[in-house]
Order: structure tokens, then C-alpha cells, then sequence
């Protein structure tokens, strides 16, 4: 789930939630007020799949700006394994890493690089 609307207008860097319950005996309750700190970042989520991959990986960013940035592949001793240039636009952006097929079964480390600020995932071949 991914509220990006509630993070952009989380201006005190805070969100407040709370889970409204309905048991299986048809009782209501709420649950205690869970605070989430939230910094605001241009990318707000990156995501990766299918996790395990085959041959090709997908990478879902979601972006409140445009501009470049890069994707690497590291192996899990960070090793630079595959470098891609991408555009990000304002919104939901979907990159294709193609051409995975010839590597090694294992954990492998994706980062999208914006601005020197690095978001990385963990997916498993």
C-alpha cells in the first residue's frame, strides 16, 4: 500500500495512523495511534519484481520530480554488475532491467541513484 498523496502533505514529517477492526465475533475496536516519520524525499518508493527474477527485472519508482538518475545491479559483494541510465518523471515510473538471464543464481542488490541520494532493493535470482 503507498499513500503518496498523505506523504507529500505530511509537513511536520509525521503521519498518524490508527486500524479500525471488525473481529470475527462482530466487535469493533481501534487500534493505538501508530506515528510513522516520513522525510519528504523527491522518490518516495522503489520496488522491484518479479523477487526471484529470471530474465528480466522490473523496478517501480515513484518520483515528485523529474530528472535523471541511475540503476545499478550489485552483486552482494557490491560488485557493479549492470549500470542503466533512466528519466524519472513526476508519478509512477516503470524501468526494465533486460538481459539477466546469464546471471548466477544469488541475492543481488538494485539502487536507483537520484540526486546522490541512493534507494536500494533486495532481489533474489
Amino acid at each position: 500500500y503507498t499513500d503518496v498523496d498523505a506523504v507529500k502533505q505530511a509537513s511536520n514529517g509525521k503521519l498518524y495512523y490508527r486500524v479500525y477492526a471488525v473481529n470475527t465475533d462482530g466487535s469493533k475496536n481501534y487500534s493505538k495511534v501508530a506515528t510513522l516519520a516520513v522525510n519528504n524525499n523527491d522518490v518516495l518508493v522503489v520496488t522491484a519484481y518479479p523477487n526471484p527474477f529470471v530474465s528480466q527485472l522490473f523496478v517501480k519508482a515513484v518520483s515528485q520530480k523529474t530528472g535523471k538518475a541511475t540503476l545499478l545491479v550489485r552483486g552482494i559483494d557490491g560488485k557493479v554488475i549492470a549500470q542503466q541510465q533512466v528519466q524519472l518523471q513526476t508519478g509512477s515510473n516503470l524501468f526494465t532491467l533486460q538481459n539477466m538471464a546469464s546471471l548466477a543464481a544469488g541475492r543481488y542488490m538494485v539502487t536507483l541513484l537520484v540526486d546522490g541520494e541512493a534507494f536500494t532493493v533486495q532481489v533474489q535470482k
